[in-house]
């Protein structure tokens, strides 16, 4: 993606496992704290958290969305960007890997 952040340790993310960059945005599931961050990456900041809950791991986006896998509680969440509004969904297994088709 051409950016990339300055080499520093953050206490902001706690075991970041995932992540999933766009033009503007880096999301980053931090498995330690059931979070998600939401990194702008074009002024290096972490501009909000969003609370998931569990360990989550592997994370995607589209248009409206963030889809976050819980691989503690064997769910994938579906996370309104706007309104942060989330949707769980019972998938078994532990959620470690994800495609959007």
């Amino acid at each position: 993606l051409g950016h990339s952040f300055p080499t520093r340790r953050s206490s902001d993310l706690n075991s970041p496992v995932d992540m999933y960059c766009s033009e503007k945005y880096c999301y980053v599931s931090n498995f330690g704290d059931g979070t998600v961050s939401i990194l702008d990456i074009n002024n290096y900041k972490e501009i909000k958290k969003i609370e998931v809950g569990g360990m989550p791991r592997g994370i995607l986006e589209d248009e409206k969305y963030l889809y976050v896998g819980d691989n503690y509680n064997n769910l994938l969440f579906r996370i309104d960007k706007v309104t942060e509004n989330k949707k769980a969904i019972s998938i078994g297994g532990e959620p470690t890997g994800m495609t959007l088709t």
